[in-house]
């Protein structure tokens, strides 16, 4: 935690909203989930204080995973739909796909309640990138 205290007293918001996103990813990950979004908040709190907007859009991606792993799918949509916005207004295509598919995942888990959501969130994550890749290639 040396390295975050440092970065905190420089005053890099960008380098401290990273260092605490991985950190909630990380927690997030060992299934600490109030760890997990204590960071992403703080992640989001750094991150607001710049104009970043693809470095906010992460902790709210975090928090939106979060939410759906504690099969809270209103908050889960809520964040992603915040997520989404953030990156039509970046023109960022990971992050709409991230978004994108976060929401699906939401549909999903509401429209079948049985399933295991978290798996189906990385799945998702997983083929969005496939995804973007081939239609990055198809656009170019």
């Amino acid at each position: 935690m040396d390295v975050l205290a440092i970065r905190r007293d420089l005053g890099d918001d960008n380098d401290v909203a990273t260092v605490l996103n991985s950190l909630g990813l990380l927690a997030h990950e060992r299934k600490d989930y109030v760890a997990a979004e204590k960071y992403f908040r703080e992640a989001l709190e750094f991150s607001q204080q710049s104009a970043d907007k693809e470095v906010q859009a992460l902790p709210i991606s975090g928090l939106g995973a979060l939410a759906l792993d504690c099969k809270q799918w209103a908050e889960a949509r809520q964040w992603y739909e915040q997520e989404l916005a953030l990156a039509k207004e970046i023109g960022q295509v990971s992050l709409i796909a991230s978004a994108n598919y976060g929401l699906a995942c939401v549909w999903e888990a509401e429209s079948r309640p049985g399933m295991n959501v978290g798996a189906k969130f990385l799945l998702c994550f997983s083929i969005s990138r496939i995804t973007l890749t081939i239609e990055v290639v198809e656009i170019e």
